[in-house]
């Protein structure tokens, strides 16, 4: 649907994902073929994420365990996720493993989550696909904490990563889910813009068109609410 709202024209126009393809959704295995076909017929890209590659994680282990007898100690899939997992092929998890975590395009670069306060060369793959609040002082990524009643807090002494960002390339990235894709100009022409407005549940799936140097927005209503934020 976003697709044709969008008139994408492939081998004229550049389409890159950003990733979250699987893991939540009703059609996490056509979903992953549909853009690997997109991807090896070369009219679009895509950025590796924390949960496509969490299938490679657990695929890894559920070899080593059939191969060596080592445990999967891994929190496993429920029943129906670990359904879409199987159906998923050793070219399926290849293809997904060997995802960049980079993206460059037109001055841009596209990321799955975001950067840790230090120079592009040295962002760390499994940090780029997972960083949201970063240390205030040092700038590395911080995980979430939980206050006295178990909600999911920010980090004491932390910061949104984009507060630290200097370019020169702007940045587009998903992960983070907002109710509208958020802008914003962290220096003089150069933007970090999150896009992931949260379509599995039930919000809607947006597409930012670049040309020209200017950005715009396309977004198609989810059909339905298909998960909820604690899974």
């Amino acid at each position: 649907m976003l697709l044709d709202k969008v008139r994408f024209r492939p081998l004229r126009d550049e389409l890159v994902f950003v990733g979250d393809i699987t893991d939540r959704g009703p059609f996490s295995v056509e979903t992953l073929k549909l853009i690997r076909g997109l991807c090896e017929q070369g009219v679009a890209k895509c950025t590796r994420s924390n949960h496509d590659d969490k299938h490679v994680r657990f695929r890894h282990r559920q070899n080593q365990a059939r191969d060596f007898g080592r445990q999967n100690t891994m929190k496993p899939f429920s029943p129906e996720r670990m359904s879409e997992h199987e159906r998923m092929s050793e070219d399926d998890i290849a293809w997904i493993k060997n995802l960049p975590t980079i993206i460059h395009t037109q001055g841009w670069v596209a990321v799955h989550a975001g950067f840790e306060d230090k120079p592009m060369n040295r962002q760390h793959p499994d940090t780029v696909i997972r960083v949201g609040w970063i240390d205030e002082v040092t700038g590395k990524s911080r995980q979430l904490e939980e206050d006295e009643h178990g909600n999911i807090i920010q980090p004491k002494g932390s910061v949104w990563w984009t507060s630290k960002w200097r370019g020169p390339e702007s940045v587009v990235y998903g992960h983070t889910v907002f109710a509208e894709p958020l802008v914003e100009e962290v220096m003089p022409g150069i933007h970090c813009v999150g896009i992931d407005t949260g379509c599995v549940f039930g919000n809607k799936l947006t597409a930012m068109v670049l040309e020209d140097g200017l950005f715009t927005f396309v977004s198609v209503p989810a059909l339905k609410t298909y998960a909820t934020r604690g899974m």
